[in-house]
C-alpha cells in the first residue's frame, strides 16, 4: 500500500499569481515470482480519485495593481492499473 499526500505550490509572476492544488494519492501492488524466472507484478495507483485544483489570477499592470480576472479549474482521474512482468525466460 503506498500514499501519496496532496501538495499545494504557488508560482508567482509579474501579472499573475498561479496556485496548484493536488489531492492525495493512494495506491497498492501485488507481486509475486511463482513463475519460475518470472516475477509479476500487478499495480493499482490513484486508488481513490485524484484532483487537481488551479487558480489564476490576473493582476493589471502588475500584481501591484487591481485585480483584472480570474481562472479557475478542476479535473478529477479515475483509478488505472498495470501488469509488470520481469526476469528471464
Amino acid at each position: 500500500m503506498t500514499y501519496d499526500a496532496g501538495s499545494e505550490a504557488t508560482v508567482f509572476l509579474v501579472d499573475q499569481t498561479d496556485v496548484n492544488r493536488f489531492s492525495g494519492r493512494i495506491g497498492a501492488f501485488i507481486e509475486t515470482t511463482t513463475l519460475r524466472g518470472l516475477r509479476a507484478r500487478l499495480s493499482i495507483r490513484s486508488a481513490a480519485t485524484e484532483r487537481y485544483a488551479r487558480l489564476r489570477t490576473f493582476y493589471s499592470p502588475s500584481r501591484a495593481g487591481e485585480v483584472r480576472g480570474t481562472d479557475e479549474r478542476e479535473s478529477a482521474r479515475g483509478a488505472f492499473a498495470s501488469l509488470t512482468l520481469s526476469g528471464t525466460l
